[in-house]
């Protein structure tokens, strides 16, 4: 496709592609080989005059930087991407940009901020008839609510993330919801509530490879064995 986009000069199309080749690049840990992709479809946006296009450069960019928890660092790229997504109209993308936002901004401790990002998102995501993106910034606000210790907020939050998920199909996000209302539970003490989650996320997440998404529910299931003073149990 690069070599096509290169016969006709189409500059847009380059920068479309070298914006997600970045992506590929990222997911590769190949850090710098993604941003120099990012930093050449940047050059390509601006001489465009595409603010979308630049947006979605510095998107890239601040996902680079949030794969490698360099949280400082991907916060301005962020903000950079909001700006210009609201600047262009592009609602999506703001989105994107904005539920983001309230991700860093969590894991920065700032969870006034995070809050207002994170549920302005949720809300833009439901008028925009976006479910997938509605119920993953659910799930990040009811890690929001966890953090701070509001339990039943976060089930709430969680709850509905998983009605979404089971409407869509999802079964990653189902599997991730029910293993952290498992968590809440076990916080709770609630064994029964607990296991019943643990074993709804096992089953829904059997099929993935990832195995740390198949150690969170495993881990849950040791925690619930120790709770009821199953210790022999807890350690197999």
């Amino acid at each position: 496709a690069y070599q096509l986009a290169c016969a006709i000069s189409d500059e847009r199309m380059l920068a479309q592609i070298d914006i997600r080749r970045s992506v590929l690049r990222i997911e590769s840990n190949q850090p710098a080989e993604a941003k120099e992709l990012l930093t050449q479809a940047g050059r390509r946006a601006r001489t465009l005059g595409d603010a979308l296009l630049q947006a979605a450069c510095a998107g890239n960019l601040a996902y680079l930087y949030l794969r490698s928890a360099r949280y400082e660092e991907a916060l301005p790229y962020l903000q950079e991407a909001l700006a210009l997504s609201e600047k262009a109209g592009g609602e999506n993308s703001a989105v994107n940009a904005r539920g983001n936002l309230g991700y860093l901004y969590l894991r920065l401790g700032e969870w006034e901020k995070s809050e207002e990002s994170l549920t302005r998102a949720v809300s833009d995501c439901r008028r925009l008839g976006n479910q997938a993106m509605e119920q993953h910034w659910l799930g990040i606000l009811g890690n929001l609510y966890q953090e701070q210790a509001r339990g039943e907020e976060a089930g709430r939050a969680y709850e509905r993330a998983l009605s979404i998920a089971r409407k869509t199909g999802d079964r990653g996000a189902m599997g991730l919801w029910h293993n952290n209302l498992s968590l809440l539970a076990i916080e709770r003490g609630q064994w029964d509530d607990a296991e019943r989650h643990v074993e709804e996320a096992q089953q829904l997440l059997s099929h993935t490879t990832a195995e740390d998404a198949q150690l969170f529910p495993l881990f849950n299931a040791a925690r619930i064995a120790l709770g009821r003073g199953q210790n022999g149990a807890a350690k197999t």
